[in-house]
């Protein structure tokens, strides 16, 4: 969905709407104790995580926005591991020690580096492709009086700058160095 301005909230409350229903669906199996921990993460990244990022090449998100995502995915992480039980008393499990025990990248890097490796692909496409066109172009006029909305180029060159990566543009043009990069992306602990 195509917004004008940084109205993506729509679309992302669509997709939380559309990964919490497949959530409750699968909710008697990511519990159960027939199933293993891998099998249950498995389902988790193969079902409910696609749901949720669902065209999140294009989305810019902002720190809210990256909460209410990671928010939900703990929400899962939460049922699949369980709660723990010390001296007789059942606690729920802190965020940090669900994503050591998760031990995959959380949904805004998978997000942030899909984006990255979106970028290269724009990149190497045909100078007259439309998409390339209307992403890379720089568009004259003026911006709005007040904080502009974030721009999607200006969000995924923030998160290279992040990683350590500047001269993207030549850097895009070789594939297996582009690849190490979004690689270097998902494993980054700053984003």
């Amino acid at each position: 969905m195509i917004t004008v301005g940084n109205k993506i909230d729509v679309e992302i409350n669509k997709r939380l709407m559309l990964a919490n229903r497949g959530y409750f669906g699968l909710k008697k199996q990511l519990s159960s104790r027939y199933l293993t921990l891998q099998t249950k993460t498995k389902i988790y990244k193969t079902i409910l995580r696609p749901i949720i990022s669902y065209g999140s090449e294009s989305w810019t998100l902002t720190k809210l926005q990256e909460n209410k995502l990671k928010i939900f995915e703990r929400k899962i992480l939460r049922r699949i591991f369980g709660p723990i039980c010390e001296n007789g008393v059942w606690l729920s499990r802190y965020n940090d020690e669900l994503y050591t025990i998760y031990g995959d990248t959380d949904v805004v890097k998978v997000i942030k580096s899909s984006r990255v490796r979106w970028l290269g692909h724009l990149f190497r496409e045909k100078e007259l492709d439309p998409c390339r066109k209307v992403t890379l172009t720089k568009i004259d006029g003026k911006r709005k009086v007040g904080r502009p909305p974030i721009r999607w180029m200006d969000s995924v060159e923030h998160d290279l700058k992040t990683v350590g990566v500047y001269g993207w543009r030549r850097k895009a043009e070789d594939r297996s160095e582009w690849r190490r990069i979004v690689g270097a992306v998902k494993a980054c602990n700053r984003l």
